[in-house]
């Protein structure tokens, strides 16, 4: 039973002496724990960050959906009223028009149209034929 403990110690004491160069190059592990939770705090910052920036975003748009069907109706609407006044005013004749309407009208309207064959003798100015025109 000692020689077990003496072979135990012996063992100890070599891989002591084995990883002795190994733990001058390694950082001490509070060291390394503190800088562990610290990236785990930023981490978890950052993630909140994250989620708040992706709330804020989806609330933003959200809001600016609402906002512009809410427009878009208000649109319509005013379209829809604007359509309707064109409409009545569409349709609206004005109290005194008639008196715009004057006999021979239609002869300030239309073109005179040369290439159609006279219906009619032209009547001719001279006084040997104004009998013919009077009867």
């Amino acid at each position: 039973m000692t020689e077990d403990r003496h072979e135990r110690q012996v063992v100890r004491d070599a891989l002591t002496e084995a990883h002795r160069p190994i733990r001058r190059r390694a950082p001490e592990f509070a060291l390394l724990w503190s800088r562990a939770a610290d990236q785990q705090r930023s981490r978890k910052r950052a993630r909140k960050t994250r989620l708040a920036v992706a709330a804020a975003g989806a609330a933003l748009l959200l809001a600016m959906t609402i906002g512009l069907r809410t427009a878009d109706r208000q649109g319509r609407r005013e379209l829809e009223r604007a359509m309707a006044m064109a409409a009545t005013l569409e349709e609206w004749q004005a109290p005194l028009d008639f008196l715009l309407e004057t006999p021979g009208q239609e002869w300030l309207e239309t073109k005179p149209r040369w290439d159609l064959a006279p219906t009619a003798r032209p009547l001719s100015i001279a006084p040997d034929h104004l009998e013919e025109v009077v009867q």
